[in-house]
C-alpha cells in the first residue's frame, strides 16, 4: 500500500512538470489566457483575426496568436483603457488600444505599424484596425526593443522584457500623437469578434 501511495504522489508530481509551462506568467504559449477573442473581418468572412489581452502585475497586455500552433505569442504591447468612447459616430461603452509594428520592410518599401481598437458595446466587441507608415528611425526603435525583449524572455528575466513592452508603447503613443493624421493610410479593417473563455 505504501508503495502505491509513493507511485501515486510521483505520478502526480511528473504530470506537473510535463504539463507546466515556465513561460505562463506572461501568457507565452498557453492556448487561453486571461480575456481570449475570434474575431472576423466584417466584409471577408475568410479574414481572420485572434487575439488576448492578460493581465500582468495590474496591467492589461495584448497577444497576439500563433496561427499555426493555436498558442499566444509574447506581449507585444501595453493595452490603453479610454473607457466611454465615441468611434467613427458611434457611442462605445469601453475602447481599448493597443499597437503592433511589422517587423519586415513591405514590398513597397514601407514599415508598418498596425493599431488595434477594441470596442465593446453591450457585451458584444468590435475590433478595428488601422494602418500607419513609420519612419525608418521608429522602426529601428521598435526593432531593436523587440528583439532586446525576446533575449530578456530567453533568459526567463520577465520583469526586464516587460519594461520594454511598456518602453515600446510609449514609442508608439509618441509617434501617433504628432504624425497620426499625416501618417494613417488608407489600409483599415473593421471585425465582429466574439469573448472566448
Amino acid at each position: 500500500m505504501k508503495k502505491l501511495s509513493v507511485i501515486l504522489v510521483l505520478s502526480f508530481f511528473w504530470c506537473n512538470i510535463s504539463y507546466s509551462n515556465e513561460y505562463s506568467s506572461i501568457g507565452l504559449f498557453e492556448k487561453k489566457i486571461d480575456f481570449n477573442f475570434e474575431c472576423v473581418e466584417r466584409d471577408d468572412p475568410n479574414f481572420t483575426f485572434d487575439f488576448g489581452l492578460k493581465k500582468i502585475k495590474n496591467t492589461l497586455y495584448f497577444l497576439r496568436k500563433n496561427t499555426n500552433t493555436n498558442k499566444y505569442r509574447s506581449p507585444a504591447s501595453t493595452v490603453w483603457d479610454f473607457g466611454e468612447f465615441e468611434y467613427e459616430g458611434k457611442q462605445y461603452s469601453n475602447m481599448k488600444m493597443f499597437f503592433y509594428h511589422y517587423p519586415n520592410k513591405m514590398s513597397d518599401g514601407k514599415y508598418i505599424l498596425s493599431r488595434y481598437a477594441l470596442l465593446e458595446q453591450n457585451k458584444k466587441y468590435d475590433l478595428s484596425i488601422t494602418e500607419f507608415e513609420i519612419n525608418q528611425e521608429l522602426f529601428d526603435k521598435l526593432s531593436y526593443n523587440m528583439k532586446t525583449r525576446v533575449e530578456f524572455i530567453k533568459e526567463k528575466n520577465f520583469d526586464e522584457a516587460i519594461k520594454y513592452v511598456i518602453d515600446y508603447t510609449d514609442l508608439i503613443g509618441g509617434f501617433l500623437m504628432l504624425n497620426s493624421k499625416t501618417a494613417i493610410m488608407d489600409w483599415s479593417w473593421f471585425f465582429n469578434c466574439k469573448k472566448i473563455k
